[in-house]
């Protein structure tokens, strides 16, 4: 069966005949129905419709050994689990290249206090702008708009990079964790980062201070752990939200990311509590906290000190001082941008529509407010909002052209722009820096 309005192939769980990687029957003495699967590539469509290899179990949700679990898609295992292995370890390298780049930049702008040109040398400020550019991006990757293998895979790229995304298929192939497993990891990490940051500062603050050398020990500390939080933020409210979301199928509820798993055991009831305590620490609690703080060192005239930008400078760092709460817009951004992704998920047309507006809204304020201290960076804030404009529009004219020719034409301009202005990015890093 299949839905010409959403181009989705259609599954249908009724007389599977193939009994190889069959779909999930419905109970005896029902009417026909006809369900969705998670992924279009996952099963054939049609009437007495089979998993495609590779796929099996609840609408073709369920890899089957051999298979790697990745955006709903199955995908085959690298021969060897050594190549594996590589590509995990070139994972963690990514991304620890890339936080300690972060964290480098961080603290060369609290060096810069003081100085005449400090506001027009924070490298900081680029950083962000490319990790916030890179989300954005990947998030198109979640809407089923028809991209190709080519895009998909650029799309997955950032997604990596900027969410530091452990579920790919390389890794899941390696270690097979289950849900609730890598939901822990994602729960646990800014725990971790606060034990590691401090096993690891301490040492060396106190061999330092027996050389006589002085050491800010709380505001290494502080910046390594307000430059974690907001670089693993993004992935931590998706995986919070992944916990809610699940697939009616007869009558049951699935969890979307795991069909092995069904949704209001008592089992699930205990992870959604947890989840909603991480959802009103991380989303609520935890900048609620931080924005009160700093007004508070704003009305006691202390927020511009060196000592409130050696620790939370890298917040608010980069706005006009009129503008210093600028991250509260795009800490709202993010957490809007990933909800859609949560809840509309298989609904691409109408995701599309709704963040095409709101990132257009977004480009709007930001052209009238200017909340940077440069037109530098103002203009490339533009300049990125725009290109997820154009990557959003692109998403819909391959959504519903069929043409191939068109299709590859589109997806390279896509590519070059956004490799071109990754590395603009990159250029305005290294030159402030």
């Amino acid at each position: 069966q299949h839905n010409a309005k959403s181009a989705l192939q259609q599954d249908t769980t009724n007389n599977t005949t193939n009994s190889d990687r069959p779909v999930d029957k419905p109970p005896a003495n029902t009417e026909t129905v006809f369900y969705q699967c998670l992924d279009k590539s996952a099963c054939k469509g049609g009437v007495d419709s089979t998993c495609n290899e590779g796929h099996t179990g609840k609408l073709c949700g369920v890899c089957e050994d051999g298979y790697g679990f990745d955006k709903f898609k199955c995908l085959e295992c690298p021969g060897s689990p050594f190549v594996s292995i590589l590509f995990v370890m070139l994972f963690l390298v990514v991304v620890f290249i890339m936080f300690v780049l972060v964290v480098h930049f961080a603290f060369v702008d609290n060096k810069l206090f003081g100085r005449r040109d400090e506001k027009m040398r924070y490298s900081s400020v680029s950083m962000k702008l490319l990790l916030n550019h890179l989300q954005l991006i990947s998030v198109a990757a979640d809407f089923r708009l028809g991209w190709d293998a080519t895009a998909q895979q650029a799309f997955s790229l950032a997604e990596i990079t900027s969410l530091v995304n452990i579920d790919f298929r390389t890794f899941n192939c390696l270690f097979g964790l289950s849900f609730f497993a890598k939901f822990t990891l994602y729960a646990i990490m800014p725990v971790v980062f606060v034990i590691i940051s401090v096993v690891a500062i301490v040492p060396a603050a106190l061999r330092k201070k027996q050389r006589g050398v002085r050491t800010s020990l709380w505001d290494i500390i502080f910046t390594i752990n307000v430059v974690a939080t907001y670089v693993f933020y993004p992935a931590l409210l998706r995986w919070v939200g992944y916990i809610f979301q699940c697939q009616n199928l007869y009558g049951t509820q699935w969890l979307e990311r795991d069909m092995t798993l069904e949704c209001g055991t008592s089992k699930h009831v205990l992870w959604k509590r947890l989840a909603w305590v991480m959802w009103a620490l991380y989303v609520i609690a935890l900048p609620l906290a931080a924005l009160i703080f700093l007004a508070w060192k704003k009305r006691k005239g202390r927020l511009f000190t060196r000592a409130t930008s050696a620790r939370l400078g890298f917040i608010y760092r980069g706005f006009h001082d009129g503008l210093w709460w600028w991250e509260v817009i795009l800490h709202v951004r993010k957490c809007y941008i990933i909800t859609l992704v949560l809840m509309f998920l298989g609904k691409p047309l109408l995701q599309t529509y709704n963040l095409f507006w709101f990132i257009a809204v977004n480009l709007i304020i930001n052209f009238l407010f200017q909340p940077y201290n440069t037109k530098h960076h103002n203009r490339l804030e533009d300049f990125s909002l725009a290109i997820v404009l154009f990557t959003l529009i692109i998403g819909l004219i391959l959504h519903y052209t069929n043409s191939s020719a068109v299709d590859v034409v589109l997806i390279i301009i896509l590519w070059l722009i956004n490799i071109l202005f990754c590395a603009l990015l990159v250029a305005s890093v290294v030159f402030l820096y």
